[in-house]
């Protein structure tokens, strides 16, 4: 197993998690404001496929997130929405202001609740001989931007997070309504303290990693150089053993 020359130290965890958790309960708090004041709803000239909705759903809902939390963190002195360019690590930046700076990578993860039994039903309309679609195996970070930042002693006040926003979409005519789950607790999470038994290695590029047992997501404290750990044991592991997207 590879090893990793630098560590990041333990200086910050305490502040580190002090703002996230602070940061977390705002996001929520707003986030679910705006849910219940904004239904999202999407008007097209045919009525779209549920496959095509979970497809599209996670960009729609991505900026309809951006664009709420922009309007709630307007002149917001402890809070500030920093919006990232194609490609950029998280879909968006919150910056957490209080004695120290913190910055929080956010990714946006939307889950269609009831794509698989959409899909084996729209496959039994149309006479297609499949089976009941399996879990997905959505990526998460490519492998060496996970170690890379981890291991990066100058980014020991930033972390990756995820806000996970489950939907039940139905459709009435040309006109999706997204049906957003209210956030929870458990909905807003550091990338590094997503569960081993939630995790697995996918063969894409130089290697990702990607979420398994969606539906069954647990999270413990981890530190940065344990989340090094894993990931190395996870890419370097014998083939026969890993999980893959095509499992």
């Amino acid at each position: 197993m590879a090893s990793v020359s630098k560590r990041i130290p333990k200086t910050d965890e305490v502040g580190l998690r002090a703002a996230f958790q602070e940061t977390k309960s705002y996001l929520i708090s707003k986030l679910n404001y705006g849910f219940s004041q904004e239904e999202l709803r999407l008007s097209v000239s045919y009525a779209l496929s549920h496959k095509t909705i979970s497809e599209i759903g996670g960009r729609i809902i991505e900026e309809y997130v951006s664009n709420l939390l922009e309007s709630s963190l307007y002149q917001k002195k402890s809070f500030k929405l920093v919006p990232t360019a194609s490609r950029s690590l998280g879909d968006f930046v919150v910056e957490f202001k209080s004695k120290e700076s913190y910055r929080f990578y956010f990714d946006v993860k939307a889950q269609h609740l009831s794509i698989r039994e959409k899909t084996d039903e729209h496959y039994k309309n149309m006479k297609i001989q499949a089976k009941k679609p399996g879990e997905s195996h959505p990526n998460l970070i490519a492998y060496h931007k996970a170690k890379d930042f981890f291991s990066d002693a100058s980014r020991s006040k930033e972390d990756i997070a995820f806000l996970m926003i489950h939907y039940d979409p139905s459709v009435i005519g040309n006109e999706v309504s997204f049906n957003l789950r209210a956030l929870s607790d458990s909905s807003i999470f550091l990338l590094r303290d997503i569960s081993e038994s939630n995790l697995s290695f996918g063969n894409l590029g130089k290697g990702q990693l990607q979420l398994k047992r969606i539906n069954e997501l647990h999270i413990e404290n981890r530190t940065r150089n344990n989340f090094i750990t894993l990931i190395e044991k996870l890419a370097n592991g014998p083939r026969k053993t890993r999980a893959s997207g095509r499992n």
